[in-house]
């Protein structure tokens, strides 16, 4: 049976109940999801999703009937756009995917644990927003881990600074709840724009410096890689902007809550920092997956706190979802947050238990990276940094946080939660 009229609470005219979205998000949606069930009308032009198989459903979906929604396109015309350009992106998303796989030697697996240690040290010994701190770590990591190989120091940190300053743009939308409509100025967006195209020229101008030197014997980074395996230009430059356009946000979100979770429980810390000093360095054991500890308490933490709480579609043609009809044009929104903390799907669902993870959750319970064609593209890179954190912190610092309100703006952070990282004099670094 298909129902056109999807439930929800009445609204105002054109902006539905995003006014009382906004000044609670997770109050709205505990009382809605209650009152209303676990597909909700948000406003004329969007919905909630709280269910895992719809979730699923449109996740795989996606590129199909469902379009990623980037905060920037709005009208029809630029959906349509976006929609026929959809070869290209995925083709330059498989790119990024495969040089990334290719590149995630051990060598290299090494080479980003021992940036990652040296970011720690380089923001150690002094009390910084938590956020702030992770984001950049992650983000500078990542830039390394792109063009470190191949591209003088200098030039890898302009283009760190210019992938945070690109992220921190969209972010922006998205927390500040810019009103997405075609005829209305849009100053963030446009900054954003802006933004992204300076990391593009950056990126732009590495790739035809390598183009015409001699190429090296080995891939030395994950440019050098791209440029192995494509000739198309325009294909490496949105591949690796990809990568490093991504680096800051969910690696940096996760790892601000799992930093919080750390100082917060120091025997499981101990316990992971014991894991940790075994035979393997922690580039080898990440590697081979030896790491059994941290793998659980990280998993944990990303049930708890998924950077990506919220992840939103497009309806690109009209669809059923559920019982109900959806509308070219309606935006749909899934709440993993709410998912992953479903006493229908988790036991004691709000407790951190990494035991837990003794067990594998049902599939489609547990979406911290997303699903789908669209799941997040560098999610084998975070999985590899979000361990070696988790290690290094636990071994090398002890750890002091001031704790923050969970945020949930464009991610799920700890807003205004501070942290001081100091050395634990009597364990090593690296």
């Amino acid at each position: 049976m298909t129902e056109t009229g999807i439930p929800g609470p009445r609204g105002q005219w054109l902006v539905g109940q995003l006014p009382a979205y906004e000044r609670d998000r997770m109050s709205w949606l505990r009382t809605n999801q209650a009152d209303y069930g676990d597909i909700i009308r948000l406003a004329p032009h969007a919905v909630v999703v709280l269910d895992p198989d719809a979730a699923q459903q449109i996740f795989t979906q996606t590129n199909d009937t469902y379009m990623l929604d980037n905060a920037i396109v709005v009208s029809r015309r630029a959906r349509a756009a976006q929609e026929a350009r959809l070869p290209v992106v995925m083709r330059r998303r498989r790119l990024a995917s495969r040089a990334m796989v290719n590149h995630l030697t051990q060598e290299h697996i090494d080479r980003q644990v021992a940036t990652l240690s040296d970011q720690l040290r380089a923001h150690a010994g002094r009390s910084t927003d938590l956020f702030t701190t992770t984001t950049a770590i992650c983000g500078t990591a990542t830039a390394w881990f792109c063009f470190g190989g191949g591209t003088r120091d200098s030039r890898v940190t302009e283009i760190a600074d210019a992938s945070l300053s690109a992220f921190y743009g969209i972010l922006k939308i998205l927390e500040i709840g810019e009103v997405r409509v075609r005829w209305l100025p849009r100053p963030a967006a446009k900054k954003a724009i802006q933004e992204n195209e300076a990391l593009r020229a950056l990126i732009k101008e590495e790739i035809a410096g390598r183009r015409a030197a001699t190429p090296p014997p080995h891939p030395r980074d994950l440019l050098d890689e791209l440029l192995r395996i494509s000739d198309n230009d325009a294909d490496v430059a949105a591949a690796a902007r990809l990568v490093v356009f991504t680096a800051p946000g969910v690696p940096g979100a996760a790892s601000s809550w799992l930093t919080l979770r750390l100082a917060e429980r120091p025997e499981l810390a101990a316990e992971i920092a014991g894991e940790a000093a075994g035979p393997l360095s922690i580039g080898q054991a990440v590697g081979a997956r030896a790491l059994p500890l941290a793998d659980a308490f990280l998993r944990e933490v990303l049930r708890l706190h998924p950077p990506q709480w919220m992840l939103s579609r497009t309806a690109l043609r009209p669809t059923q979802l559920g019982p109900y009809l959806l509308d070219t044009g309606q935006q749909v929104m899934v709440c993993t947050y709410l998912i992953h903390r479903d006493p229908r799907w988790w036991d004691d669902p709000e407790s951190f238990s990494p035991q837990r993870w003794h067990q594998a959750p049902k599939r489609g319970r547990y979406l911290p990276f997303g699903a789908g064609p669209r799941g997040c593209p560098g999610s084998p890179l975070a999985k590899i940094q979000l361990m070696a954190l988790t290690s290094l912190l636990a071994r090398d610092y002890r750890l002091q946080v001031r704790h923050g309100d969970p945020e949930f703006g464009g991610l799920l952070k700890p807003a205004g939660a501070l942290t001081l990282m100091e050395p634990a004099e009597d364990r090593s670094f690296g």
